[in-house]
């Protein structure tokens, strides 16, 4: 039986991937044999995370991006392809401030909250230009009860990506 956990030949784009979370799921994906590109704001961060990504014998590639700008989103893409020439598994996560309960709870009025729908404008692009099939998100329980039902915005967003 095939090991249904092999990701080899796999290329997956982690946004948010130099901390926290998204650091676990790049080291996590690598560790299952995916190459993985770790986008972030800050360079050095993503460089950190790729260089453990490559120790575990994976492609890695470190971009400064922050999903929230179109331009850096579309500089991003651009970059990836030229590099791995696709992406199968897009990741990204809800920015916390935005919506947990322990942070400022302005959901899509914080700039942070609109980053939902910037991962759900890149997802459109991937999927649409370049034949993405796979997108995974991290949640903070704030965000599925938001006056502004932004878990439904986000998903409405999402459909036909």
């Amino acid at each position: 039986m095939d090991n249904p956990f092999d990701l080899s030949g796999k290329v997956v784009l982690v946004t948010g991937g130099s901390r926290g979370l998204g650091r676990a799921m790049a080291l996590g994906f690598a560790a299952h044999g995916a190459d993985v590109i770790i986008a972030s704001r800050k360079f050095d961060a993503c460089e950190a995370v790729a260089a453990e990504v490559r120790a575990m014998g994976r492609r890695a590639l470190p971009v400064a991006a922050h999903v929230g700008r179109w331009d850096d989103c579309d500089a991003l893409v651009h970059h990836v392809y030229a590099q791995f020439g696709r992406i199968d598994v897009l990741v990204g996560g809800t920015p916390c401030q935005a919506f947990s309960i322990a942070g400022n709870r302005l959901s899509l009025s914080d700039v942070r909250g609109n980053l939902t729908l910037a991962f759900a404008v890149l997802a459109h692009d991937l999927a649409d230009n370049h034949g993405l099939r796979n997108a995974v998100w991290e949640n903070v329980p704030g965000v599925l009860n938001t006056p502004d039902n932004a878990f439904g915005c986000f998903l409405s967003a999402l459909v036909g990506a």
